[in-house]
């Protein structure tokens, strides 16, 4: 079973598939994330689909979350997914993301620190009208969770879905359980940084990276001026990845886009796949003293959070 320590790598602002072997596992899983979030200050939604509500409380409880506290004082919510994501008999991606937002806003109007979203997807193992865009649905939440406000764990039991559905679905996560550490991480950020890459990039994350990428396409600079992408965090790119940003800076002209912090590596593939030969882009090998920051995990982000508790609440 996954070590705890797993689940203390996760901040807000990453997006995890995370397979599960059998319902003892998903059960500690659940168990762990809830805890962790309740302790960082989040607000903690659990879309539960397998069982009644009733056994996910006593399981949460039996492993140690003192799950009627967190409720009283609103912190944590257990809810039964298939009225969320299959209301009026079938699934509506666009709707279940707006629902996603909506917790987002209320979680920080609420004076939490940010959402930790956990959804049991066995819900979608339910033949239904738009089931078929569990995959699109999936990649879009990349758009809500970069903003570094929410986590979200999506929790797939092995046994309800084949490896290559598995594979498929995975690839739209940033990273995955399998991983030993979170494999990339994505973060929107203020001008003039559009975006922070950070970690390993190649075939089992990239559709989440292009979804990503997308949006940040949408939101460009009505004043013309270059989006930066910070890849200091960068460690690995494989070929594909490479088109992928060399793609997106041809979209982002007339504008223009600046690739900042490269390693020489990632430098070398981008100037070999034509970098310089693209409009517009710039791109800045690393100077030891580029402008992206560290990553938090859960454990540094609750220890340097400057929170005061007020009534059970973690409040910065």
């Amino acid at each position: 079973m996954p070590h705890p320590s797993m689940v203390d790598q996760l901040s807000l602002g990453d997006h995890v598939c995370w397979a599960c072997q059998d319902d003892e596992e998903r059960t500690e899983v659940l168990a762990h994330l809830v805890e962790a979030g309740l302790r960082d200050g989040q607000r903690v939604v659990v879309n539960s689909s397998t069982g009644p509500l009733a056994a996910t409380l006593a399981g949460l409880a039996g492993h140690g979350v003192r799950v009627v506290e967190a409720i009283d004082r609103d912190q944590l919510r257990v809810v039964d997914a298939r009225p969320v994501y299959l209301a009026a008999g079938g699934f509506d991606p666009v709707r279940a993301i707006d629902t996603l937002i909506g917790e987002v806003v209320q979680a920080r109007q609420d004076h939490w620190n940010g959402l930790c979203s956990i959804v049991d997807m066995a819900w979608s193992c339910q033949p239904a009208p738009g089931s078929e865009y569990l995959d699109w649905y999936e990649a879009q939440i990349n758009r809500v969770v970069v903003g570094g406000q929410a986590l979200r764990v999506c929790l797939y039991d092995r046994r309800r879905f084949s490896p290559t559905a598995l594979e498929r679905i995975a690839s739209t996560h940033p990273t995955r359980s399998d991983d030993p550490v979170p494999l990339m991480r994505l973060r929107r950020g203020d001008p003039p940084v559009g975006l922070r890459i950070a970690g390993e990039s190649d075939l089992s994350n990239r559709r989440a990276l292009a979804c990503v990428l997308g949006s940040l396409l949408d939101d460009l600079p009505v004043d013309g001026r270059p989006v930066a992408i910070d890849l200091a965090g960068l460690t690995f790119a494989d070929c594909a990845t490479a088109s992928l940003l060399l793609r997106t800076s041809v979209a982002a002209a007339p504008t223009g886009l600046r690739l900042v912090g490269c390693s020489p590596a990632v430098a070398r593939l981008l100037k070999r796949l034509g970098a310089e030969r693209v409009a517009g882009l710039t791109v800045e090998e690393s100077t030891g003293t580029d402008i992206s920051r560290s990553w938090p995990t859960r454990s540094t982000a609750h220890q340097t959070a400057e929170c005061t508790e007020v009534n059970g609440r973690m409040i910065r």
